[in-house]
């Protein structure tokens, strides 16, 4: 639906717009009151499977299929899963959480599970990201993955430019980013991201008495750059390309 908005084919809405409502009633019809989740499958049989996981919880999330009354239940899956519901165990369906989390406004929360889940990579010796998490089950021997450098795995590269540098497009090609750095406990960062538009350039650090932070940008000259506060930001100096704001 989204696609045939932005093409404007008016013809393809209705069907379209139809699908996904008897796609999204289906789903919801599995979804047990009595455990907060989405069951995971339907057996021959017609009974419901007694497995539940995150992945159900947070795509429903994501794609906008839960009901409001559903969504309580659905974050605290995603957040603080119980102990028998099954959780992610791949950067392939990470991506995805922290998509979740990206859309309900737990940015901060991403970064924590990048560093539980991709710290023992580094601390491992990687260079690039694996197909698995070193805790993961496809491995050979003896080693934990069998793929050293899989794409599928990348999601930090997109996330942390994205809420540690602070940089969002906000417009088609990026002719429009929001600039909002969460500072997640650090002290210091600098990157650079790349657009259809050319490079931007980000770095900030935070004074030793953590009042202050010094943001310097550089955007090519078609881009235009907005600057926002999040709650990381409250109650600090800012100070943007040498002027205080």
């Amino acid at each position: 639906m989204k696609i045939a908005r932005v093409i404007n084919e008016q013809s393809d809405m209705q069907w379209l717009k139809q699908t996904r409502e008897r796609l999204v009633k289906g789903v919801n019809k599995l979804y047990d009151r009595s455990r907060g989740a989405y069951v995971d499958s339907v057996h021959d049989d017609g009974s419901l499977s007694p497995s539940v996981c995150q992945h159900t919880s947070f795509l429903a999330l994501l794609y906008d299929i839960a009901p409001d009354e559903f969504k309580n239940s659905l974050i605290r899956n995603i957040t603080s899963p119980p102990e028998k519901m099954v959780r992610v165990g791949s950067p392939f369906a990470m991506l995805y959480l922290y998509e979740t989390l990206e859309k309900s406004g737990m940015q901060e929360r991403i970064v924590e599970e990048i560093y539980k889940n991709y710290l023992p990579m580094l601390e491992a010796g990687a260079t690039t990201v694996w197909e698995s998490f070193p805790s993961g089950t496809t491995g050979s021997g003896g080693f934990p993955t069998r793929s050293h450098c899989h794409a599928w795995s990348s999601a930090p590269t997109y996330y942390l430019n994205r809420i540690i540098l602070g940089v969002t497009p906000v417009e088609p090609a990026s002719a429009r980013v929001k600039l909002s750095p969460v500072l997640s406990g650090l002290k210091w960062a600098k990157g650079t991201i790349a657009t259809v538009k050319g490079v931007i350039s980000v770095s900030w650090r935070l004074s030793d008495d953590n009042s202050t932070v010094e943001i310097s940008y550089q955007a090519p000259k078609d881009v235009v750059v907005q600057f926002e506060r999040n709650s990381s930001l409250e109650g600090k100096t800012i100070i943007l390309n040498g002027k205080k704001i």
